[in-house]
């Protein structure tokens, strides 16, 4: 992630002449993932990000979203692998 924002960073301020040179807020949390329902709550805290944003009604109403998946058992726009019981 470190390596990813670094070159970001670089090609923006760059590329786009930003004279500010700090692109990405301060923090960045990384949390271990280590029982199921930490799993679930970060799963459905992705998927109410759509709604949070107003750019949808319903988390499942989101193309790129992976509530529909797991919701309705339908398939998203991309495949979504749901065994990941720790």
């Amino acid at each position: 992630m470190r390596d990813l924002k670094k070159y970001v960073s670089q090609k923006v301020i760059r590329d786009c002449g930003i004279k500010d040179r700090q692109i990405w807020m301060a923090r960045y949390d990384a949390v271990a993932i280590l029982t199921n329902e930490l799993m679930r709550q970060k799963i459905e805290y992705l998927h109410y990000n759509p709604v949070r944003a107003s750019i949808a009604d319903k988390s499942e109403d989101w193309i790129w979203s992976s509530a529909r998946d797991y919701g309705t058992n339908e398939v998203g726009e991309i495949a979504v692998d749901k065994d990941w019981s720790l």
